[in-house]
């Protein structure tokens, strides 16, 4: 398999298992005085993937900050490291 597609595999793969485990824990979330609903953590979790961060949803909770932490870490590794290897 092409490295391209490796990557891209993982990106979506990590954004649908945040995205679940965001789902699952929304009431760990808050935005604007509105209820959090599914498709606010699927576009949370897209945003933090993709490294925009555009989003109104904002974790309030120590667990939910560490786990945006980890999609975050997570990110940097799949998409940064590698590219400074590449450029080396």
């Amino acid at each position: 398999m092409k490295p391209i597609v490796k990557g891209v595999l993982t990106n979506l793969a990590c954004m649908v298992i945040f995205a679940i485990i965001y789902i699952i824990l929304k009431n760990h979330f808050k935005q604007n005085n509105t209820i959090v609903e599914n498709m606010d953590c699927i576009l949370f979790s897209a945003s933090i993937q993709s490294g925009c961060g555009f989003t109104q949803l904002s974790p309030s909770t120590n667990l939910s900050k560490i786990i945006v932490f980890v999609q975050i870490v997570i990110l940097i590794c799949i998409n940064i490291i590698p590219i400074f290897i590449y450029l080396m």
